[in-house]
């Protein structure tokens, strides 16, 4: 059976690299599920990561994708009808919908999901593109929690550590989700 891909934006990347800064995280998952992203986040990411003197991080990227797609081949934008969303999205997430869109329609690849947690673009495409099923875009936390703890064997402590450094981190993410997340982890943990 073909592996699920996750075709991940720069806030998965960034969380984990910038963040939280726990590349053996990155490791973990690209040993058990296959991460994709596209030229158009890779250049987002390794921006965001020079711009916080963060540049040999990048070394994780080429090491644990892989597959990235390049939005602006013609393959991919030739007949492709999510090219009309392009002034509405950022060129990261335009970049995952337009892939996306031509791995589930032309490539009959189903294992197949968008991490992303840009809130507006996420509300954007739940509202404005069906072809992208709801269930089938992830928060970072959400892939972490649902795939990457009971697949790739990521312990509970580590997901902890995880939640505490994004809590000091610049990672916007509601305390809400925090405390659910908390709460999960320390009852397995048994605490």
């Amino acid at each position: 059976m073909a592996k699920t891909t996750f075709l991940a934006n720069s806030t998965l990347f960034l969380l984990i690299l910038k963040d939280v800064k726990m590349p053996e995280i990155l490791t973990k998952i690209s040993r058990c599920v296959k991460l994709a992203t596209t030229a158009q986040v890779v250049a987002e990411v390794e921006s965001k990561l020079k711009e916080k003197g963060l540049s040999n991080m990048m070394t994780y990227v080429g090491q644990c994708v892989d597959e990235i797609y390049n939005s602006d081949e013609l393959e991919v934008r030739e007949n492709n009808p999510m090219m009309i969303h392009e002034p509405f999205l950022g060129r990261g997430e335009f970049s995952l919908v337009l892939v996306f869109w031509h791995l589930w329609y032309r490539r009959n690849v189903r294992n197949l999901y968008i991490i992303t947690d840009d809130k507006s673009a996420r509300k954007y495409i739940v509202k404005n593109i069906n072809e992208i099923p709801n269930d089938r875009i992830l928060w970072s936390l959400k892939f972490l929690d649902e795939f990457i703890v009971p697949r790739c064997g990521m312990d509970p402590d580590t997901f902890l550590r995880l939640l505490k450094l994004l809590e000091k981190s610049e990672f916007r993410i509601s305390k809400k989700i925090l405390e659910f997340y908390y709460k999960k982890y320390k009852k397995s943990e048994g605490t």
